[in-house]
């Protein structure tokens, strides 16, 4: 990625404006990532709550919830707008938060919620496939000026077909709803109905058949799901030091296509690998892809210069959501944010902490940009507060990541589907 993009993605214009905070409301130590040990003093200590993020406070407390649910039939061609300039790719599933500045764009968010609330989402103009997202609550502050923010969930893939401006210059698209295919269990035929009321066994059934069991443990949803949970629970750190986040195991989804998602949204992959996870229409696909990666994932370098920053076992999550999170700045860019306990490498920090817009509550924000290159890469996040917990960590944009898979970097590895 390129120096100039990066310095785009930190947008500092919109920052200059912040309010810092008071020298005294926290610890200054070194540049360099540590784990939450406790700070010292009266205060009680507490547990940061991993609901506050998926909130999204910081775009204001008086939003108007918009009620409803919209299921678009599969394989149905339909038109939507489309959003196809804030390089995300959005996953079902997913929380994307939009500010929009433009009337135009305005205009068009207003009439979606007064219709059917949806719209479209790829990470430029020029992909083929992306996402539904559906409305589900909007901030009108007409005394701010004209500024306009929503929150949205992802919820079903499309294919584009074609595209149009509308006279405002809104992109418009023909799409096609992409079908979700369950496969049936290739042993149905092959079951002893006698056998029913042991409940299904693969054991009981492969011996009918002319193949070994490990041939279909390759793609039993169930066997893959375990595998899956059992590299994210091996690889990052879901039993982390804050007793509120062990809790984050239950709320890994048990159904396979929910959990397909929310592991695309969650590893750090590039954009092109996610858009291929999106033309998969097999549960089990994605998740034999994704497992691929998990199995050997093992640090994360910087896109741009290949310097070692993090290790991949010190990913955490600070939100219900997973470890990475979308969130959207002042000047209305979205950054997605994958959070860790401490990064190898003193990052270089610019400016001062700052709690104005901060994604967390409770915690401060500090631009962090790559020692060798410059580029940037995130930001270190301060508690305010002596007794909360993690006393501070790190958001990286897997934008500006690149993952070290035992050797082999991520753009030269070919995975399993």
């Amino acid at each position: 990625m390129a120096d100039d993009e990066n310095r785009h993605l930190a947008a500092p214009e919109d920052y200059d404006a912040l309010e810092p905070v008071d020298e005294d409301s926290y610890d200054e130590e070194s540049q360099e990532g540590t784990t939450d040990a406790e700070m010292t003093g009266e205060a009680p200590s507490a547990d940061f709550d991993p609901a506050l993020p998926t909130q999204h406070s910081y775009l204001g407390d008086s939003g108007e919830e918009v009620r409803g649910r919209v299921v678009l039939e599969e394989k149905i061609w339909i038109e939507l707008p489309l959003v196809s300039d804030h390089d995300i790719v959005l996953m079902p599933g997913q929380t994307i938060p939009l500010t929009a500045f433009q009337p135009s764009t305005i205009s068009m968010l207003r009439n979606l919620i007064t219709k059917d609330k949806t719209f479209g989402v790829r990470y430029s103009p020029e992909a083929k496939y992306g996402t539904t997202a559906e409305i589900y609550e909007y901030h009108d502050e007409p005394q701010f000026g004209m500024m306009f923010s929503v929150k949205a969930k992802g919820r079903q893939r499309f294919r584009v077909l074609e595209t149009r401006r509308t006279i405002d210059r809104v992109e418009m698209g023909k799409l096609e709803i992409l079908e979700e295919r369950i496969l049936p269990d290739p042993l149905e035929a092959m079951r002893l109905s006698s056998l029913d009321r042991f409940g299904p066994a693969l054991s009981h059934r492969v011996p009918l058949t002319p193949h070994p069991p490990w041939l279909y443990n390759l793609y039993d949803p169930e066997t893959v799901m375990k595998q899956v949970k059992k590299a994210l629970m091996k690889n990052m750190q879901f039993q982390g030091q804050c007793k509120t986040l062990g809790a984050m195991s239950a709320f890994i989804p048990k159904d396979p296509v929910k959990l397909s998602y929310w592991v695309a949204q969650n590893l750090p992959l590039e954009n092109a690998k996610k858009v291929f996870l999106l033309e998969l229409n097999s549960a089990v696909q994605r998740l034999r892809y994704e497992l691929s990666f998990l199995e050997r994932s093992k640090f994360l370098l910087c896109r741009t210069c290949g310097l070692q920053l993090a290790n991949y076992q010190d990913i955490f999550p600070m939100s219900l959501e997973g470890p990475q999170g979308t969130y959207v700045n002042p000047g209305g860019h979205i950054h997605e944010t994958l959070t860790f306990y401490k990064v190898i490498s003193k990052l270089r920090l610019r400016g001062r902490p700052s709690k104005e817009h901060s994604w967390f509550p409770g915690y401060a924000w500090t631009i962090a940009e790559c020692p060798t290159c410059q580029c940037h890469l995130g930001w270190k996040f301060t508690a305010m507060s002596r007794g909360l917990k993690p006393k501070e960590f790190w958001g990286l944009c897997p934008r500006s990541l690149l993952l070290s898979l035992h050797g082999v970097m991520e753009e030269e590895f070919r995975p399993t589907v």
